[in-house]
């Protein structure tokens, strides 16, 4: 059993090689199973979009699944995440707050000098 950042790379790798995850040897070489730079630009950009950020080096230097996420995990720090779709009333963020309190008082007749 693979782990879900393996699994996540295995499917780009699919999406990108124009093939089926269960086809992606984790240890095989992205250029040796058919990829190029091109398509390597577009692991790249695919995992970027899921949270997983891949230099190119990292593709270039190691471009086996199973050695990406080795180099990802080793890092020792959070850079996978999960983005989910949040539906319904959120709080606003810190910057957000402050953009509207900015805003407010920006309207308002006694601004004091903001």
């Amino acid at each position: 059993m693979h782990s879900h950042l393996v699994q996540k790379i295995v499917q780009i790798f699919a999406e990108v090689l124009g093939t089926k995850p269960e086809q992606i040897d984790v240890d095989a070489n992205f250029f040796a199973m058919g990829g190029d730079s091109i398509m390597g630009v577009q692991i790249i950009t695919k995992a970027s979009q899921m949270g997983i950020e891949i230099a190119p080096e990292l593709l270039f230097e190691n471009p086996s699944v199973s050695h990406i996420a080795k180099a990802i995990e080793a890092k020792g720090c959070d850079v996978y995440i999960e983005q989910k779709r949040l539906e319904g009333k959120v709080p606003l963020t810190p910057v957000q707050k402050n953009i509207l309190c900015f805003n407010q008082l920006k309207s308002s007749e006694n601004n004091f000098g903001v």
